[in-house]
């Protein structure tokens, strides 16, 4: 699957498509992109769009079993390289152009699908875990998007 300037993915996220979703649901951060060049602002749009997904996959399930399922559904997409949404096959895509490692992204999914059950964090350890699979995560796709090389990065900082 190639990736045409200004169309995100064969499976028919454009990026007008994840533009929207960005002012929608992340206005200070579709405020933030016009600093970036429309390269870079077209993969952190499509980067946001595909993590809003994930978080509306967990938050608008039925119930926790059925938030998991379709996780681990993204998590199996990311993982073969194959999707059925446009939102996983934008992300796919990115991944693509950009030679980014799926490890963040499934380190994000790790963090929402902890999120379905109360979170307890007994330890710093726990506490620093925590916070780089719900937040730090997409700090560190975003910076590959952008083209930042990147030499290592997890929950253990």
């Amino acid at each position: 699957m190639s990736v045409v300037p200004g169309d995100v993915a064969a499976g028919g996220l454009g990026a007008a498509d994840a533009g929207a979703v960005l002012r929608r649901h992340g206005r200070t951060f579709a405020f933030a992109s016009h600093l970036l060049g429309t390269r870079h602002a077209r993969r952190a749009a499509v980067l946001y769009a595909f993590c809003r997904h994930v978080d509306d996959v967990a938050d608008e399930a039925r119930d926790a079993a059925s938030a998991r399922a379709a996780l681990a559904t993204i998590r199996d997409a990311l993982i073969t390289g194959r999707a059925n949404d446009r939102w996983t096959q934008a992300m796919l895509a990115l991944q693509r152009e950009t030679r980014m490692p799926a490890a963040p992204a499934l380190d994000l999914l790790a963090g929402v699908e902890g999120d379905l059950d109360a979170v307890r964090l007994p330890d710093e350890d726990a506490l620093v875990r925590y916070a780089y699979r719900v937040a730090g995560t997409v700090g560190l796709l975003e910076a590959m998007a952008a083209g930042v090389a990147v030499v290592a990065a997890d929950a253990t900082g």
